[in-house]
């Protein structure tokens, strides 16, 4: 995995093929066909599977994927990730549970349906991203840029979104019980029969609106 990232650094024609084979190759060894359903916290990742998807973050950030990064369907929990560039990604039905992808740029990035409880995505960019029924109970988004995200359905459940840009986000149906939402930028925001609770901490000033459902405690 190391010897194909010193190629990828300095070989320009050949940084996209090796990064589809590391997601090829991820898809293969690391494959999550388990729909949604989860039990138990996830085990470490074997060390082969957390050095080829380190491996894959670094090389992305070194130039634009010339075509999307497909990790639809894998399972790689807790992995580190952290400042990939995934414009354009599908990540589609995948287990990310507590994976670091703090500072990653995913403008346009297709995460339909895909689990990203306690998953770390601070100071993200992730313009026009698509997080349509995913759970992401208990995650990170504080700081990031979601402007224009699609996050009907979502689950936030106690996640952080302290100091996000959710302008023109379409939040429809989210569930954001325990969710912190503090300085969060809400212009335009869509906030259609979301669900709240007491303890949600909401921008100064804001109010929710009439269609949103308020969860006792």
């Amino acid at each position: 995995m190391y010897a194909l990232e010193r190629i990828a650094k300095d070989s320009l024609r050949d940084r996209q093929t090796i990064l589809d084979v590391l997601a090829a190759y991820l898809r293969h060894v690391s494959p999550y066909n388990e729909g949604l359903r989860y039990e138990r916290p996830p085990d470490p990742l074997p060390v082969d599977i957390a050095a080829s998807a380190l491996v894959m973050a670094r090389i992305s950030r070194l130039t634009s994927p010339d075509h999307a990064i497909d990790l639809s369907l894998t399972r790689l929990p807790n992995a580190n990730m952290s400042g990939a560039n995934f414009t354009n990604a599908v990540v589609v039905a995948a287990d990310l549970r507590g994976a670091n992808l703090a500072g990653i740029s995913a403008a346009l990035m297709r995460c339909s349906a895909t689990l990203l409880r306690d998953t770390n995505l601070s100071h993200a960019s992730l313009v026009g991203v698509q997080l349509r029924l995913c759970d992401a109970t208990g995650a990170k988004f504080a700081g990031a840029d979601l402007r224009d995200a699609d996050l009907r359905s979502c689950v936030l459940t106690s996640a952080d979104l302290s100091d996000s840009n959710l302008t023109n986000a379409n939040l429809e149906g989210c569930d954001l019980q325990n969710a912190k939402l503090a300085r969060a930028r809400l212009t335009n925001a869509h906030l259609e029969e979301i669900r709240y609770s007491r303890s949600t901490v909401w921008p100064e000033g804001f109010t929710p609106p009439d269609s949103a459902v308020f969860v006792g405690e």
